[in-house]
């Protein structure tokens, strides 16, 4: 059955017909998808060396906190970072679309457009990092 499951996929489960993939029997590529994977992790699991876990297991923590408020305020500090990114990236679409627009008033409009949206979104941006750092001061 294990030679099904590996191979099985391979051997007529999927038919191409003209750039379009078909899958003949639904049920049996989930079973042999499951297959593979539990064989998967089976032989991953076979290679693990469990002799270190004698005696007391110290596990790093790669947080480095243990605090819940200052989890909280690093995952909306990481938030906040993300969407900074996203608005720069959006004010460098707006300039080029701006820039690139050669006369056409559509293309202008659309890059004022853009540039507009992304000072407001920065401007949210600043606004909840200064909203959210006071509250976690005012808690402290």
């Amino acid at each position: 059955m294990w030679v099904y499951g590996w191979f099985g996929i391979l051997e007529g489960l999927i038919v191409c017909k003209k750039n379009m993939i078909k899958i003949n029997n639904k049920k049996v590529l989930i079973v042999n998808i499951l297959v593979v994977t539990l064989l998967v992790v089976v032989f991953m699991t076979s290679f693990v060396d469990l002799s270190f876990a004698k005696g007391d297991v110290k596990l790093h923590n790669p947080i480095n906190t243990s605090d819940i408020p200052t989890l909280i305020g690093k995952v909306i500090n990481w938030f906040l970072g993300i969407a900074g990114s996203l608005a720069l990236v959006m004010f460098i679409v707006g300039g080029v679309m701006w820039m690139t627009a050669g006369g056409s008033k559509e293309q202008v409009g659309k890059g004022t457009h853009i540039l507009a949206w992304a000072s407001l979104g920065l401007l949210l941006i600043f606004s909840s990092y200064a909203i959210l750092n006071f509250v976690f001061l005012a808690f402290k």
